[in-house]
């Protein structure tokens, strides 16, 4: 509905005659924290019966959107968009796609660096994608659940990080 509306103010399709100053703004405000992925992954764990995990707790590297604390797990739900989900193939944007493009690459290259930032702090990292609680809720509840077990601990965390790294 949003969206309707603004297309009706805006029949190109992006701001015209926009200050510098405006777009800087525009720019810095960061995002709510609690995206639908998020709450799709919240309902996700509530459902599945798991106990012990937090919400966005403070002090960890990358501001992990949950973790076990006492598993030493740490969970982020990312957006195939922002993140840049390597499974996922977006259309480019054509709007000033350069800086998109930067934004995306930035930001992929965050992750990574919040990802060995908390491994060096002893916790291990599962990502999970936005496309993955979209078409199989459970299916992503079975692999954190896994991931979560000692035996998940062993073997998974291994190929989860290899397939981060690239």
């Amino acid at each position: 509905m949003l969206e309707k509306a603004l297309r009706r103010k805006l029949p190109s399709g992006c701001f015209q005659n926009v200050s510098r100053q405006r777009s800087e703004n525009m720019r810095a405000i960061k995002g709510s924290l609690n995206t639908t992925t998020e709450q799709c992954l919240r309902l996700a764990l509530v459902r599945a019966g798991l106990h012990g995990w937090k919400v966005r707790p403070r002090g960890l590297p990358g501001n992990p959107d949950f973790v076990f604390p006492e598993r030493r797990v740490a969970i982020f739900a990312d957006g195939c968009f922002w993140h840049g989900c390597p499974h996922c193939c977006h259309a480019p944007v054509r709007n000033n796609s350069a800086y998109w493009r930067e934004k995306i690459k930035r930001n992929r290259a965050r992750d990574q660096s919040n990802r060995r930032r908390l491994q060096t702090q002893g916790w291990r990292v599962l990502r999970i994608w936005e496309h993955e609680l979209n078409r199989s809720p459970d299916k992503a509840i079975g692999r954190l659940q896994f991931f979560l077990t000692a035996k998940g601990r062993r073997n998974l965390g291994m190929r989860i990080r290899s397939v981060q790294s690239k």
